[in-house]
């Protein structure tokens, strides 16, 4: 849940509401914007080495050159903090983590419109081991250790993004993406 008015993000565990850290990247278009939340994960893995950018870049076989900059980023795993179909749930997973989005952001909801969270913190940090199982490109030497790969959060933090709205799908505004907008109102029946 968010309160517009104190600019603040909650989630209820079993007893009572608990804050939860978020931030909201700026927007640069003139255009609509709808305001799409993704979960922010800093991994914590056992079983492979997977700390930097620059790792991940190795393991799922990206077209980067790695340099120093990557090799000092810290990793993030993104998934969609709203519920979608999984193959779309997936492929927003995949293409968040392998882009690694960064922007300007504030801690300010400042009356934009945003979409609703429905996919709890939780549910997204069960969702980085399939992730990675997807990104890996050798999936023959990284598949029979899955097992023993441990995949947790250090830190989660929701962000939402800046998407413009189309007549019948929704930009991400940096990545130049799109969601059909039929997906999202399918989600809210999952």
């Amino acid at each position: 849940m968010i309160c517009k008015n104190c600019d603040s993000a909650w989630s209820c565990s079993k007893t009572e509401f608990e804050t939860v850290p978020f931030s909201v990247m700026t927007a640069f278009s003139k255009e609509a914007i709808l305001y799409l939340p993704f979960w922010r994960m800093k991994p914590r893995v056992e079983g492979i080495h997977l700390v930097s950018y620059a790792d991940l870049i190795r393991l799922a076989n990206l077209p980067k050159v790695i340099n120093s900059d990557f090799e000092s980023a810290p990793l993030y795993f993104w998934s969609p903090a709203f519920k979608v179909s999984p193959a779309l749930y997936l492929r927003w997973a995949r293409q968040m983590t392998t882009f690694q989005p960064e922007g300007k952001t504030s801690e300010t909801f400042a009356g934009a419109s945003f979409y609703q969270v429905t996919l709890a913190g939780w549910e997204a940090v069960e969702s980085m081991k399939i992730t990675l199982a997807d990104l890996v490109v050798d999936k023959r030497r990284i598949y029979p250790k899955l097992a023993d790969i441990q995949v947790s959060a250090d830190e989660i933090m929701l962000v939402y993004h800046p998407f413009i709205v189309g007549p019948h799908e929704l930009i991400h505004e940096t990545m130049h993406v799109t969601i059909d907008r039929t997906a999202l109102s399918y989600g809210t029946y999952l």
